[in-house]
């Protein structure tokens, strides 16, 4: 493929991704993505976005499906037939999330952070494998070991933020957010969550 035929399909393939999210087809916007960066790994701010909304959307929806699915077995505990079908669709949303979760972890490590052009896009990917909080929630096996990459990643992503990013780059506040949110909800640890943002905001009045 020529050079201009490969910033042609480029502009498809934003286009594509775009209409995706606007239909709120957002399987196939990931998809699309995952394409762009097979094509390039190299992305532009506005290709970085699309990624990262792809990819959170569909985490969410299955997020959404799995706590709904916990409501329905609750609901269905006196009938065990039905409690069988509920459990049977909980464990294929799991399956789902996993995957995803996966899939987005591949892309980072394979494509994506090692060719960072910069700090605040090496912040941003790592800020991104964060994601691997979801696959924890699901539990299984492996729970200490997502967490753990998760807490890696943000440990590592924060540190970078810290000396590299200034305090109000929206990319190190969207960040310390994410991390916050881990200790609190993964870790179950609001000391650390609250010192996290305590910190955030002591950068923040030293930047005034």
């Amino acid at each position: 493929m020529t050079g201009e035929n490969s910033a042609a399909r480029r502009e498809d393939l934003i286009f594509i991704a775009k209409l995706a999210e606007q239909a709120e087809r957002y399987h196939e916007m990931k998809d699309t993505m995952k394409q762009m960066v097979a094509q390039d790994p190299i992305l532009t701010a506005e290709e970085r976005t699309l990624l990262s909304v792809a990819f959170k959307n569909v985490i969410g929806s299955k997020r959404v499906a799995r706590r709904v699915l916990s409501c329905a077995e609750y609901k269905e505990c006196t009938d065990s037939h039905h409690l069988s079908l509920v459990k049977s669709q909980h464990e294929q949303v799991n399956r789902e999330l996993r995957q995803t979760c996966d899939e987005i972890g591949s892309l980072l490590d394979r494509s994506l952070i090692p060719t960072a052009v910069n700090n605040e896009v090496r912040v941003f990917y790592l800020k991104m494998k964060g994601y691997h909080r979801y696959h924890s929630e699901v539990g299984g096996a492996d729970v200490k070991a997502q967490q753990e990459q998760a807490l890696s990643a943000y440990s590592t992503a924060w540190e970078l933020a810290k000396t590299e990013l200034g305090a109000r780059n929206p990319i190190r506040l969207g960040l310390a957010l994410n991390f916050s949110v881990f200790y609190y909800e993964i870790m179950h640890d609001p000391q650390r969550c609250v010192a996290m943002l305590s910190t955030q905001l002591a950068f923040l009045c030293w930047a005034n």
